[in-house]
């Protein structure tokens, strides 16, 4: 995936070169973890992965109980941060024995910076230029 690409399902977009998940434009806070989770998922989308391979990208090095532990976990977050349940997922589906899929339609999409997007990113522009316009007037 290209560097200024993201990802677009439902109401959401992600950035995995910045772990950024935002919901009609707001950022949605989402821990490094549940972010590479989400990452991994919608890469494969719509194609579950299994836990196995969920193990040995998010916990490679780990015991086998904190990884169970710990993606069970990990999904939980996920699935708050896109308000998403477990019991009737619109998002996280949970494929028994198998694995996880994203159940939603997932789009790579290029990103052009917006202006006020490049402002934020770079704030001492902004500044330079108001103070350059305050130097000349």
């Amino acid at each position: 995936m290209a560097a200024n690409s993201c990802y677009q399902f439902g109401d959401y977009e992600f950035d995995p070169g910045s772990g950024r998940l935002l919901r009609d434009g707001v950022l949605v806070t989402l821990q490094p973890k549940p972010a590479r989770l989400l990452n991994v998922l919608l890469k494969a989308a719509p194609e579950p992965v299994t836990r196995e391979a969920l193990f040995e990208q998010l916990w490679s090095h780990s015991a086998v109980a904190h990884r169970e532990a710990g993606l069970n976990t990990c999904v939980g977050q996920l699935r708050r941060a896109l308000g998403d349940k477990a019991s009737a997922p619109h998002y996280v589906e949970t494929i028994p024995r198998v694995g996880y899929r994203l159940r939603t339609p997932v789009k790579t999409v290029t990103r052009r910076r917006r202006w006020t997007q490049w402002l934020r990113a770079t704030p001492w522009v902004a500044i330079v230029g108001i103070l350059t316009v305050a130097i000349i007037l």
